[in-house]
């Protein structure tokens, strides 16, 4: 089935009144079907593949569903329940990123496993629109690039599992849905979907701004360092500012969150014995982070460490000429013999 479920027959079939077929197929739907299958049948005419196929489609991996048979020259319905079991999913899943940036690019990737079967096709399309096509058995011209206002598009790489393509010159047009759609080979020609969604944005992702602090602190002072975003968020897109210490993000208990004029900010308030602990510098830096980008703004931090020298003493001094206690040495010696 070009669902990906595999039939395991009717659990039971029934045959209705005569007047039953002239009532509305809604009627029929809403009083016959589970829950669960009767969104997807008021209103339509359901019968055989066709109907299977329409309850699959946003269904459990294995379900049970009621299919209604309409047989025009008999004027009578019947009921079919029928056992579906999903096989393996030939698309893997679809990489889109959340945000991207008016005059930017944007990487879309599309991942798929046929396994037993070839591709067909492959097309990627924005709000329904399709602007991408791979379609392997048309060797002379297997990729066709339909033109977008929103964007410009080129194939990056191709392999026996998925696709990936650039998207150039973004507009903010350029927002919405991206759908990758994938057909198995003849004799199933099994299709599947997935899609996700991308914002793009007017204006670019700034470092943040950072302020106060002093290039040299003493032992027992507190650091205190401001950082803030450029600008407000746009509604429903919040920024994400951190500070990071030699790599690790600073915990709760050192930082201050706050928001100045719609913009967030976060405060390093940090004990100066936790640089002394770390050799007297460290390397700090706040990051803004919108979904998968990030930016950062540096700042060195010092705290002198007192250095403490350890003398050791050579050996006690004699205040007499090394020459004269050479002979002294040698006269014991010819004593001695």
């Amino acid at each position: 089935m070009a669902s990906g479920y595999a039939d395991q027959g009717p659990e039971n079939s029934l045959d209705l009144d005569a007047d039953l077929p002239y009532r509305p197929l809604s009627y029929i739907a809403n009083s016959i079907l589970p829950p669960e299958a009767r969104s997807r049948a008021a209103g339509i005419e359901l019968s055989g593949p066709s109907c299977l196929a329409a309850m699959a489609a946003k269904m459990p991996k294995t379900f049970s569903t009621t299919c209604l048979a309409f047989d025009n020259r008999s004027g009578t319905v019947s009921i079919r329940t029928h056992r579906l079991v999903r096989s393996h999913t030939i698309l893997r899943g679809v990489e889109v990123p959340q945000y991207s940036f008016a005059g930017g690019e944007a990487k879309l990737g599309c991942r798929y496993d046929l396994r037993t079967t070839r591709l067909y096709s492959l097309k990627w399309y924005h709000n329904a629109s399709e602007f991408y096509r791979y379609v392997p058995t048309e060797r002379a011209a297997p990729i066709h690039r339909h033109p977008s206002n929103a964007f410009t598009v080129t194939e990056v790489w191709r392999g026996e599992g998925g696709v990936k393509v650039l998207l150039r010159d973004l507009r903010v047009s350029g927002s919405g849905q991206y759908r990758c759609e994938v057909i198995a080979e003849h004799p199933t020609f099994r299709t599947e979907a997935a899609s996700a969604t991308m914002i793009v944005l007017d204006e670019p992702l700034r470092p943040p701004l950072v302020s106060g602090g002093r290039e040299i602190y003493s032992p027992g002072e507190r650091i205190e360092v401001t950082c803030r975003a450029r600008r407000p968020p746009l509604p429903g897109h919040p920024l994400a500012l951190n500070w990071i210490i030699n790599g690790e993000k600073v915990g709760p208990q050192f930082v201050r969150r706050y928001s100045r004029d719609g913009a967030p900010g976060i405060d390093l308030l940090l004990p100066a014995e936790h640089v002394v602990r770390e050799g007297g510098v460290v390397e700090s830096e706040c990051r803004v982070r919108l979904g998968g980008h990030q930016l950062a703004t540096h700042k060195t931090l010092r705290v002198p460490v007192r250095q403490v020298s350890y003398h050791r003493s050579a050996g006690p001094q004699l205040g007499v000429p090394a020459f004269l206690l050479i002979d002294l040495v040698l006269a014991f010696l010819l004593v001695a013999l």
